[in-house]
């Protein structure tokens, strides 16, 4: 049975105190975590991992500070998109605490970036980076594009472009704007892909 087979609350528990091989050949020992369910992750720039697998690891950067969350069944045998957030490290050298403190020090430095959680024969577990979430995104059609002129952009295709998103959010929005009511609106004012990437000047 696999680790990630767990739903979420089970799979916190089990990490902690586990060792994790980083990406640079150092090992960490995981002694913090918690725990977001699905539904907790219908939003903003969390909102990509309802599409991903349990195991796999995304990095989104939540006010300049790198997350580092595990993506679980949100109940066993149920749905994938709940996560487990790392925020506690034992280092060999000391200890980190904090979401943003333990994702910096594991590796991630930018917003989006993608990989897996590797279970070891051995029984410890490796870290992967594999990207960034920009490479998943699908090359799109003119044709398919042209279907879209006519109603709001899907969530599916906004997803795509997440990480450009929260950063023209962090440059455009103002005070008391969030990120929940600010995405929308560029949803409806910009409801092709076409018009989306222009947008975002891509």
């Amino acid at each position: 049975m696999s680790l990630f087979d767990q739903d979420v609350h089970a799979l916190s528990t089990s990490l902690q105190g586990m060792e994790l091989e980083l990406p640079d050949g150092s090992t960490v020992t995981i002694t913090g975590t918690d725990t977001f369910t699905r539904d907790g992750n219908d939003r903003g720039v969390y909102k990509p991992m309802l599409d991903m697998r349990p195991g796999e690891v995304f990095a989104p950067k939540v006010q300049g500070h790198p997350m580092f969350l595990i993506v679980a069944l949100n109940t066993e045998g149920g749905e994938s998109g709940a996560c487990v957030r790392i925020i506690g490290l034992d280092t060999g050298d000391g200890r980190l605490s904090g979401g943003g403190r333990c994702g910096k020090f594991v590796g991630f430095t930018e917003h989006g970036q993608i990989g897996r959680i590797v279970e070891q024969a051995n029984g410890t577990l490796l870290l992967e980076v594999t990207g960034t979430l920009e490479s998943r995104r699908p090359a799109t059609s003119g044709t398919s594009t042209k279907r879209r002129r006519k109603g709001p952009l899907s969530s599916a295709v906004t997803s795509q472009y997440m990480a450009e998103l929260t950063t023209r959010y962090q440059q455009d929005a103002g005070d008391g704007d969030t990120f929940e009511a600010w995405l929308p609106q560029v949803q409806a004012d910009h409801n092709t892909e076409a018009k989306l990437r222009r947008f975002l000047k891509l």
